[in-house]
């Protein structure tokens, strides 16, 4: 869902594209997975406004902190946007926590959507950016765990899986022109989701098909 700031747009409930996620490890290093995040097309126009870019690119992943060793960005890996990524150990609250249970996939400190990880922001461009009409593609992350059982997931602990919350697993911040530059947090779930009402918010929902599960 998008949630515009300003008054003169409403929400933007609308299922864009399929995202998907690939995982791959090698069998002489059982307890290493590459996860690689699909390709993806931003869209030129949304909720009758001409879309400018997508910024603040976040995915959150969830790990298993006792099997968790290290995680870090696949050299050479990710097209079709602008920033520097980093892959950040986090807690539930988005902030750096060195024994957190999750991953932060973004552009730096500070460049996630407000409510998604401390000094996030709604209303100016920061972090990973992908312009209207290009097609980007998420570095690959490492993460290596004493494990030889895949232990990463997608997250939707908590209110990572209610509708429309900044702790979704995938969040951005939406620029767009409408009677001027608007900006519109955009938070989506793992899971295929219909077009729903703003009553509906706060809903815990769950991916189908295990979705939430990554493994190879």
């Amino acid at each position: 869902m998008g949630d515009p700031n300003s008054s003169i747009a409403g929400n933007v409930h609308q299922p864009l594209q399929a995202h998907s996620m690939s995982v791959a490890h090698s069998s002489s290093t059982p307890g290493a997975y590459t996860i690689q995040p699909g390709s993806q097309t931003v869209p030129t126009s949304g909720g009758g406004a001409t879309v400018v870019n997508l910024n603040r690119l976040n995915l959150v992943f969830k790990i298993d902190p006792v099997t968790f060793t290290s995680a870090s960005i696949v050299s050479g890996t990710g097209s079709g946007f602008s920033g520097t990524p980093v892959v950040t150990r986090v807690n539930a609250s988005g902030a750096a926590d060195a024994a957190g249970s999750y991953l932060s996939l973004n552009g730096g400190v500070g460049t996630t959507i407000a409510g998604a990880s401390p000094g996030g922001s709604n209303t100016s461009d920061a972090g990973l950016t992908a312009l209207a009409g290009a097609t980007f593609t998420l570095p690959s992350v490492q993460v290596v765990t004493t494990s030889s059982n895949p232990a990463v997931y997608i997250n939707t602990d908590g209110d990572a899986g209610k509708y429309a919350n900044p702790k979704n697993y995938m969040t951005f911040l939406s620029k767009a022109t409408l009677f001027g530059t608007q900006y519109a947090p955009t938070m989506c779930l793992a899971t295929d989701v219909t077009p729903r009402t703003d009553s509906n918010i706060g809903s815990v929902l769950t991916p189908n098909g295990g979705a939430a599960n990554l493994h190879p």
